[in-house]
């Protein structure tokens, strides 16, 4: 019976090449082989594990005792080959160790410098165990330099290789993918194009025909609207929404916004859909200055109560916060409020949002006892108010867990928080950036009670889903990681703690990953 390795393979590669290793194992342990050969059993749904040696090693000239256990126990080898590679005596040991055992067919080298079996041998990137001239016979070499394969067709090459898929319909799976990416991008593009048209026309026609022309406006400005959603980290498996930065950036360059000049009202709705997308792509810093200058013009043309005025002012204080200017944050969602109170009465949505909003930056300002009253108050009345499917209040609901945790009141906290991830998982759905937010908050009210299985389990899901929409350095993710951790290890199954510390941290862990988290090594269980 064949063997069934814990690794599906093993990484090795030189220090100086870590990046190009770990860009790597992550996009192999992220590659969804296709549907249908999953369904028939002929590949798994995800190739991973994947053991990536980060350890800078020491003096002895043998492996070390757990690179040759996970050696043997992976199903393949992969080499980052590169001439620093090449003069490894660490990574030719690797190769020799996994030769010896497995033969080369189960060797897959990913070049990304230097050339095979070289004539200069400054530039020979094969290890000296994989060369032609030591082996009698070319290994399988996925070249990803750009004058070759380039990265993605030298990547598909390997999985091509681990997984047994044919690589030609895997290349033509992903030409698919990029070409549907570049229809949206160049989609958004031309609709862009249609709005600041439409709204020059609108300013040179006569009103009968301005009238007809802003319709046809608006209507462009829903529809980009739509289709930059379509890009949202905030939706499952989104591998474009990279590609929307550049096209954003050229999107609120002063000469196509100062086209809309004429319109104040399609100008402040197109700069605020710009700014959301720079939002949702944690870029904060670039939708600050949109948002600025929106709320500064709304309040002039449309006065400080509008509708517009009050959606502008309310991402500017949100964008305060996420930049860590709290104070200013406090104070646009303090004026919120008060108009929000004026103009519609306590027990409203306006008000519920003014103050949740406003709790959360008084929060982050030190005064606890301020925010704590806020939120309770948002839950009394939003209980009463508001469906259990609405986003904003189910994010109001997650605060007042919180608070009630901090309060002792752990039963409490963990009712508001198991009935809130029930909703989510009905609306908006499990993939939701908010339902996964819910599950960290959750994992931590099933440890205060003391519940540590449902706390590891829940953290688990909650580290991969943020890891995935935030990526693998997010703060969130690699807190949820390291509370798994700690709770495998207090459980006994500490090889699934080391899993869970090599995927999320690196082996050994990763210090700038740790103090991302305010932790340090010697804060891992032992």
């Amino acid at each position: 019976m064949k063997k069934q390795h814990r690794y599906r393979a093993f990484i090795s590669y030189c220090h100086q090449d870590r990046k190009e290793a770990a860009r790597l194992q992550t996009t192999i342990e992220n590659f969804r082989p296709p549907a249908d050969a999953v369904s028939a059993g002929r590949v798994t749904e995800r190739i991973r594990p994947i053991f990536r040696d980060r350890e800078v090693l020491g003096s002895s000239h043998d492996l070390s005792a757990a690179i040759r256990d996970a050696l043997e126990d992976s199903s393949a080898l992969i080499v980052v080959c590169s001439p620093r590679a090449a003069a490894s005596k660490w990574v030719a040991a690797e190769v020799a160790h996994f030769a010896a055992r497995r033969g080369l067919e189960n060797i897959f080298c990913l070049i990304v410098d230097g050339e095979p079996n070289a004539t200069d041998p400054a530039q020979e990137c094969l290890p000296e165990p994989l060369r032609y001239a030591q082996s009698g016979r070319e290994v399988l070499a996925a070249d990803a330099r750009a004058k070759a394969d380039g990265w993605r067709d030298a990547v598909l090459k390997i999985i091509a290789g681990l997984t047994g898929l044919p690589f030609a319909a895997l290349a033509r799976r992903e030409q698919k993918k990029q070409r549907r990416r570049a229809i949206i991008l160049s989609t958004a593009g031309i609709l862009l194009a249609a709005i600041f048209g439409a709204l020059s026309i609108y300013s040179a026609r006569q009103a009968a025909a301005a009238k007809k022309s802003a319709k046809t406006a608006e209507a462009t400005v829903d529809y980009l609207e739509q289709v930059i959603a379509q890009f949202s980290p905030r939706r499952k498996e989104n591998t474009a929404s990279s590609a929307l930065l550049p096209f954003i950036d050229a999107s609120t360059t002063p000469d196509q916004l100062g086209r809309l000049e004429s319109e104040p009202l399609a100008l402040i709705r197109v700069r605020l859909i710009l700014s959301r997308a720079y939002l949702e792509l944690n870029a904060a810093d670039r939708a600050l200055p949109l948002l600025e200058a929106n709320a500064a013009l709304a309040a002039e043309f449309l006065g400080p109560d509008n509708k517009s005025t009050t959606i502008s002012l309310e991402a500017l204080g949100n964008t305060y916060n996420a930049l860590g200017q709290h104070e200013r944050g406090a104070e646009i969602h303090r004026r919120l409020l008060e108009s929000a109170l004026r103009l519609h009465g306590e027990k409203s949505e306006q008000a519920l949002a003014a103050m949740n909003n406003l709790s959360n930056s008084l929060e982050k300002t030190g005064r606890q006892d301020e925010a704590a009253a806020l939120y309770t108050r948002v839950y009394e009345i939003g209980s009463a108010l508001l469906p259990a499917d609405h986003l904003g209040f189910q994010n109001a609901r997650r605060n007042y867990a919180n608070i009630l945790r901090r309060q002792g009141k752990f039963s409490e906290a963990l009712a508001v928080s198991e009935k809130l991830y029930r909703d989510q998982l009905e609306s908006p759905g499990p993939d939701y950036l908010g339902t996964l937010e819910t599950q960290k908050h959750l994992g931590e009210a099933y440890e205060a009670h003391g519940e540590t299985e449902r706390a590891a389990e829940v953290y688990a899901s909650a580290a991969r889903g943020l890891a995935r929409i935030h990526g693998p350095d997010n703060s969130s993710a690699l807190t949820c990681a390291f509370r798994l951790v700690h709770l495998l290890h207090a459980l006994g199954r500490k090889d699934e703690a080391a899993d869970a510390t090599k995927h999320y941290f690196g082996k050994p862990p990763d210090p700038q990953k740790l103090s991302i988290i305010g932790k340090k090594t010697s804060d891992f269980p032992r």
